[in-house]
């Protein structure tokens, strides 16, 4: 799923700013974890 459409899914499905805020921070770390071009940089997101 393209990144525009998983924020859009967490903008309209949160229940408040802190839930949103909380799946963005999970979706960035998964991101970090996982891509190629950062996944080697990082020991702990």
């Amino acid at each position: 799923m393209p990144t525009k459409q998983i924020l859009e899914k967490y903008r309209t499905t949160s229940n408040s700013k802190h839930d949103k805020g909380a799946r963005f921070e999970r979706l960035m770390q998964a991101y970090l974890e996982t891509d190629p071009k950062y996944a080697h940089k990082f020991k702990k997101v």
